[in-house]
């Protein structure tokens, strides 16, 4: 069966300025010099940017650590170049403030019909309660480990045999 859609009805259901704008993910886009020219309201408000300080004012770097700058100099430049597509490295992103953001950053290149870079696209999904969750499995993982060292030193001392049977 072939489905038919009215272009009219379907671009007045779908504002995809708004979708973009709003979306639950972070976007921007940076030139190959890597000056943002394009952010989506999300990532302006997790990073707490006035769209007027952050667009053609930031590069992608300045978003980043001494460290993450190293990577993203040694590994992401490289690999958007060649193969035009990036899947979620993490990163710590830096807001105004100084603080880190963690996110997961997926990119793909705009190039021109020769080959060469254009542009990056990126998608940046905030982590943070991951990696929240990450560290209390951390934590609790440790505190299992103590447990088990404890009961293990009082077997190895206790003078009657511990056994178990069914």
């Amino acid at each position: 069966m072939r489905v038919t859609f009215d272009k009219q009805l379907l671009d007045s259901l779908i504002d995809t300025e708004e979708l973009y704008q709003h979306a639950p993910c972070g976007y921007l886009s940076f030139l190959t010099d890597g000056t943002i020219v394009k952010a989506n309201r999300t990532l302006l408000n997790w990073l707490g940017y006035s769209s007027r300080e952050f667009l053609f004012q930031k590069k992608f770097s300045d978003l980043l650590s001494k460290g993450g700058n190293l990577h993203f100099e040694m590994f992401f430049r490289p690999l958007i170049s060649a193969s035009g597509v990036i899947n979620q490295l993490s990163y710590d992103v830096l807001r105004k403030d100084g603080t880190a953001l963690p996110v997961f950053i997926s990119a793909v290149a705009s190039k021109n019909p020769e080959g060469s870079l254009l542009a990056v696209h990126v998608t940046l999904y905030d982590i943070s309660e991951r990696k929240l969750y990450e560290q209390e499995l951390l934590q609790a993982k440790k505190k299992a480990g103590a447990e088990r060292r404890k009961f293990e030193f009082l077997s190895d001392f206790n003078p009657e045999i511990i056994w178990t049977a069914n």
